[in-house]
């Protein structure tokens, strides 16, 4: 047998398989994933592992190594990634990952949940308890007419200072509040009463806030802040929390913030 004849069997199967290998070749592609690379740290830098990284809606899901590292391995899409761990703050973001290929996340900060309940301001990569301020209460009669103003009590009070810009308030199981931009006289809240008893608000500014949900209820608040003074007043039943003390039910409690 010539050596062009013993080919020729080999070529047929080759012939065969050719279109066998091309099938199992776009299988493959076909049900190719991609993957999203990160790392997770802390405040400081350090990594944290065990941090849970979820897409919502779907079975995704990995978590970090001891490095702080992970590979979230997907089908191509659009997601909502949700990267938590015990102890601190989520985060959540939308991510664009249609390509087979692998995609690089970055390095994602979780902030320390603080021990203390109440409100907290971001400083430093660390949310810190908030110096306490207070509100006096002053009534001023003229005629049948009663006006009740709430302001600020410089001497008892001690303010944040912050520098104008966007920041982030942490609510931690804080029973309620309500932010007011205080006006020249230092009031965040002045009304009047006529001889009917009914009560016309005469200043009220409240600052702007947005929040958002993370680690099963708790919020964060992002408050954009200009120069000037505020006061985030603790709130009970739809008013002003008052000082806990019979003698002094005239005053009320809550956050002095001095904005640069």
């Amino acid at each position: 047998m010539t050596a062009p004849e013993t080919a020729r069997p080999l070529a047929h199967l080759l012939a065969h398989l050719a279109p066998l290998a091309l099938l199992a070749s776009l299988a493959l592609t076909g049900c190719s994933k991609m993957a999203i690379d990160g790392v997770v740290v802390d405040a400081n830098g350090k990594p944290l592992a065990g941090a849970m990284i979820t897409t919502v809606g779907t079975p995704c899901n990995a978590y970090s190594g001891e490095d702080g590292k992970f590979s979230l391995e997907c089908p191509p899409g659009s997601y909502q990634i949700i990267i938590s761990a015990e102890g601190y703050t989520s985060e959540d973001l939308d991510y664009e990952a249609t390509e087979r290929k692998r995609y690089d996340l970055g390095k994602k900060v979780l902030i320390k949940i603080p021990d203390d309940k109440g409100l907290h301001l971001l400083q430093g990569g660390t949310y810190v308890q908030m110096s306490a301020g207070f509100l006096n209460r002053n009534l001023e009669k003229d005629g049948t007419l009663v006006h009740r103003s709430m302001c600020l009590d410089r001497e008892r009070s001690q303010p944040n200072s912050l520098a104008a810009g966007t920041h982030a308030l942490f609510d931690y199981e804080h029973p309620g509040w309500r932010p007011f931009l205080l006006d020249a006289g230092g009031c965040a809240y002045r009304d009047t009463k006529n001889e009917k008893m009914q009560w016309t608000v005469e200043y009220r500014e409240k600052a702007d806030y947005e929040t958002r949900e993370i680690n099963n209820g708790k919020t964060i608040a992002l408050m954009a802040l200009k120069p000037g003074d505020y006061f985030i007043a603790d709130w009970d039943k739809g008013f002003f929390t008052a000082v806990d003390l019979k003698e002094d039910r005239h005053s009320y409690t809550g956050y002095w913030i001095h904005v640069e």
